[in-house]
């Protein structure tokens, strides 16, 4: 493998700083995204507990974690097709 030089693990860190720092809205969609799934998850996960929990509002939280996701995949998809 001549010719390339393996980025150290600092340069990758910033390099990946950089990239998202370009585009603050995707990062924001990420965030939300990861967000909404972890409410989600930690709400499924408190239902198989001995705690009152409302099947209403689980399903209220599937709703918007997948509202979040999509959002976030269309503008993945926006940004590879239209790459600034």
């Amino acid at each position: 493998m001549e010719g390339k030089t393996k980025m150290s693990s600092s340069e990758h860190d910033k390099a990946v700083v950089r990239e998202r720092a370009r585009d603050p809205h995707l990062l924001d969609l990420q965030m939300r995204a990861r967000y909404h799934r972890d409410r989600h998850r930690l709400y499924a996960a408190r239902v198989g507990g001995s705690r009152p929990t409302s099947l209403s509002k689980l399903e209220e939280l599937r709703r918007t974690r997948e509202l979040a996701e999509g959002s976030l995949r269309r503008a993945e998809a926006d940004r590879t097709q239209y790459p600034a």
